[in-house]
């Protein structure tokens, strides 16, 4: 049956990708509120802190005013004498955050976005991951109707299922190394999905990862013979029908001859 946005189906785990710790991300209670440099105030939640160093972490969500406009999330946060490094994006952090337009990151602190962490922010249009990124939640970008392309940093290796679901203006999504399989509903409902760059080798693809994609005439890039050779066998093997002479090793040259 196809994937809907509203299902509640558990996330898929990804073969050979040990998960972060949950233990990780349990807060200690504590939080505050902080300015961004972009003028929005979000909110903090305490995972750790070193009170000999006084330095920390912690992660991020939208306070009681949702973020508008353009938002840079920053790498660093001081409270009370605490720097805390800023290392996710809480599960549902920026759910509906329907004024949101783009989100960008400061350095390369940020290591995780929760389940849902921006789902549904149907007016972003652009989001920048920062390099050191490692894992991606369930839903992390599901009906963000406006986003038009994104790229995935080969340092993540960890990803929920149903990633892109409904994220309708979806035409370019650049995946990388650590991007090994397509799970159900990652591009459920991305039917301007035209481009797709792999960066490492795709060992499966889901029957419904491409559910109401038109995906025959999708351009896909790869890195090498057997990067496409694997991405063909797990389409086929999917039931989801690729052009083949759309599946291009990157750099790939053709000679064609005119007749005069």
């Amino acid at each position: 049956e196809p994937v809907t946005a509203s299902e509640e189906e558990p996330g898929v785990d990804r073969d050979a990708i040990e998960p972060l710790s949950v233990e990780a991300l349990l807060t200690t209670g504590a939080s505050f509120e902080s300015v961004a440099s972009t003028g929005q105030t979000l909110k903090f939640d305490v995972l750790s802190e070193d009170e000999q160093g006084k330095t920390g972490t912690v992660s991020v969500s939208k306070a009681n005013v949702e973020p508008t406009g353009a938002l840079v999330i920053p790498a660093t946060v001081e409270h009370e004498g605490f720097a805390y490094d800023v290392v996710s994006v809480g599960a549902r952090g920026f759910f509906e955050c329907n004024a949101l337009l783009s989100v960008a990151f400061e350095g390369d602190k940020m290591l995780v976005l929760g389940e849902s962490s921006f789902d549904g922010c149907r007016g972003m249009s652009s989001i920048v991951l920062p390099e050191g990124l490692e894992s991606l939640g369930r839903r992390s970008f599901a009906n963000c109707g406006s986003l038009i392309s994104i790229a995935i940093p080969d340092s993540a290796k960890t990803f929920g299922d149903r990633l892109f679901l409904d994220a309708s203006s979806l035409s370019e999504a650049s995946l990388g190394a650590g991007y090994r399989s397509v799970s159900a509903g990652d591009f459920t409902g991305c039917d301007r999905l035209s481009r797709i760059v792999v960066g490492g080798e795709i060992a499966s693809i889901d029957p419904i990862g491409f559910d109401y994609v038109p995906t025959e005439s999708v351009d896909v890039f790869v890195s090498s013979d057997q990067a496409r050779s694997l991405w063909l066998e797990a389409s086929q093997t999917a039931g989801v029908k690729f052009a083949h002479d759309r599946v291009k090793i990157v750099g790939e040259t053709r000679t064609v001859t005119f007749e005069t």
